[in-house]
């Protein structure tokens, strides 16, 4: 046999083939299948596909309201000391001579009324994503803020740290919430406050409230204090 005859032959073998291929997937279904020939991906009808992130852990916190301002004022006449206190709310009580719900007493200052009131104390949240633990830092005490001192009345500088978010603190060992502390001349990270501050939103914010007691022989002029809070995550 002529090799062009060979070729002819063979090209009409493998176009019969097509042809009989064609035939099979149109009109018998799953034939080519039982042939052992199909153009099916063998892993079935179904394809996974992923994404993927990476969320990274962030301990972030934040005063909300950072500025307590009592304003210019003087103990008054005849009076030992005078207190003024964040965590109290009645005002109108300058002249009182004892100690009921009141932001100033034993004194005249000008800061706790009007629309501008910055003597509520400060808030703090966790606006993170992770529990932390929070630590206060401030720059005074007492002595080095005030200043003055008589046997009935020295000089005091305090903070209490409470909830004002609901169960927002757990609170370090040996310290206790709603208790007044001392303020201290602390260093590094300052005094731990709370072990524990949760990142839940309406669980998030503690208060730190301040109360001096102004001895009549204070320091006069321009009295201020820095305080830091200072973050970790907590573990």
């Amino acid at each position: 046999m002529e090799p062009k005859q060979l070729l002819l032959y063979l090209s009409i073998f493998l176009a019969s083939l097509s042809i009989l291929f064609a035939s099979l997937a149109i009109f018998a279904p799953g034939t080519l299948d039982n042939l052992g020939l199909t153009g099916y991906a063998t892993a079935g009808i179904n394809s996974t596909g992923k994404i993927n992130l990476t969320m990274m852990q962030g301990v972030i916190i934040n005063f909300t309201t950072d500025y307590i301002d009592w304003g210019a004022g003087i103990v008054d006449a005849g009076r030992y000391n005078a207190t003024l206190d964040t965590s109290r709310t009645q005002s109108g009580c300058l002249y009182s001579t004892s100690v009921p719900n009141c932001l100033m007493y034993g004194a005249n200052f000008s800061g706790p009324y009007g629309a501008n009131n910055k003597t509520s104390g400060l808030i703090v949240y966790n606006i993170g994503n992770v529990n932390a633990s929070v630590f206060l830092h401030t720059d005074q005490n007492a002595t080095t803020l005030l200043g003055g001192s008589t046997p009935s009345a020295p000089p005091l500088y305090q903070f209490n740290v409470t909830n004002n978010g609901t169960n927002a603190c757990t609170p370090p060992a040996g310290f206790t919430l709603g208790a007044w502390y001392d303020m201290n001349k602390t260093v590094d990270d300052g005094t731990p406050i709370c072990g524990n501050l949760s990142f839940v939103s309406n669980k998030n914010s503690i208060k730190i409230d301040v109360r001096i007691v102004i001895p009549s022989t204070s320091r006069t002029g321009y009295l201020y204090d820095n305080i830091t809070v200072v973050a970790e995550q907590a573990y």
